[in-house]
């Protein structure tokens, strides 16, 4: 009886090992693996808090950003914008000023010299005898039309602009559904910015938003490599079947048919878009808006709604429009995902992609008709 109960408890401890090494062996590969992700820029957070814009990029940064195909780097300025140089508040003689406003299309998820904004600053300059042209990127990720209208109001004013290109992306207006449930607004309802999200995990998707959530205990995240790493996994599948599958959420402006919430979403951030237009013009700056088109949209999948609606604000406002998604069309359309945008995101061009979208752009603003440049460019 004895012996039958000393082979009992040798297997026990045989597998208590097993299981010990098999932790610890596990820890020592998740470890290694969080830290190669952390060298390619895969890990360490981009953004910042902010009480006034929800989040924003870390200054003066030069980071690798390694989640497409083609690894790129980031860099920001002190000013947090998308720019390898700081932007003096004062314009220097003899200089036009644009702005670019947006979210991760306008910051360009390619490197500098590929990037649309880049592309155009240098498109115009090279047609300009008379002028220099400084064409700023301040492109934010998972920035919205309420972002947009506080980055007007707070900052860019202050930097005597001539011209601000409004790049509406897709993702906005489910973006700005989010976050209004964040926003704090004086006793007029005027919007003064909006909160950080207090340190909860939120997925923003063309489709809706969602909370991301842990699936496991933060003490044991904390304290464990292996935790860590299958914590983040499992986050990235809740991403991919949330944008993808099911998680749907009631504003959708992607989607063919329209829920009565949509429509009033919708609305609600036109009325923001106005106003951050008429804030514009009344301080004599030109405005240009434009869509940002995603893949999706070239085959059918999502709606082109969205481009629709953008062409009626323009119209409302009396300002020029560019239809990026029709001037695009027949470029785009029956190609696969891969020549323009990237095969794992059909929401963000690639290199080649920023660069026909750059050329529309450039001839949109640089045609006499939309009296977008002064007159000595022509």
């Amino acid at each position: 009886m004895k012996q039958a109960d000393s082979r009992i408890d040798f297997k026990i401890a045989v597998i208590l090992a097993a299981v010990l090494v098999a932790a610890v062996f596990g820890e020592g590969v998740a470890r290694y693996k969080l830290k190669a992700e952390a060298s390619r820029g895969a890990l360490p957070s981009q953004c910042e808090s902010d009480p006034v814009y929800n989040h924003v990029w870390r200054p003066s940064m030069r980071q690798v950003d390694a989640y497409r195909s083609i690894p790129y780097v980031l860099v920001t300025n002190k000013q947090r914008w998308v720019e390898e140089y700081d932007v003096a508040e004062k314009k220097p003689a003899g200089t036009f000023r644009i702005f670019y406003v947006g979210d991760s299309n306008v910051q360009g998820v390619v490197d500098t010299p590929y990037k649309m904004v880049k592309i155009v600053e240098k498109g115009l300059n090279s047609r300009s005898k008379k002028i220099k042209f400084e064409v700023i990127n301040t492109g934010t990720s998972s920035f919205s039309i309420l972002q947009y209208y506080l980055l007007i109001k707070y900052t860019l004013l202050k930097y005597a602009p001539d011209l601000v290109v409004l790049n509406i992306d897709m993702t906005d207006a489910s973006d700005d559904e989010f976050y209004r449930r964040l926003a704090r607004r004086d006793e007029k309802g005027e919007i003064l910015g909006i909160a950080p999200s207090g340190g909860r995990k939120y997925v923003l998707t063309p489709i809706g938003s969602f909370h991301e959530g842990d699936f496991f205990p933060a003490w044991m995240i904390r304290r464990s490599s292996l935790i860590e790493l299958l914590n983040g996994r499992l986050q990235n599948l809740v991403i991919k079947i949330g944008t993808f599958v099911g998680m749907r959420r009631p504003t959708n402006w992607l989607a063919r048919e329209w829920s009565e919430k949509t429509v009033k979403d919708v609305d609600a951030s036109m009325d923001v878009l106005m106003a951050a237009i008429e804030l514009l013009k009344s301080n004599g700056v030109k405005v240009c808006l434009t869509g940002v088109p995603h893949y999706r949209q070239y085959t059918g999948e999502w709606s082109v709604k969205p481009h629709e609606v953008l062409k009626s604000v323009a119209e409302k406002e009396r300002i020029p429009y560019l239809n990026s998604y029709q001037t695009l069309k027949y470029k785009i359309t029956g190609t696969p995902q891969e020549r323009f945008y990237w095969s794992n995101d059909p929401c963000h061009f690639n290199r080649e992609g920023n660069r026909i979208w750059a050329q529309a752009q450039l001839d949109f603003l640089s045609d006499p008709e939309n009296r977008l440049l002064p007159s000595d460019f022509f």
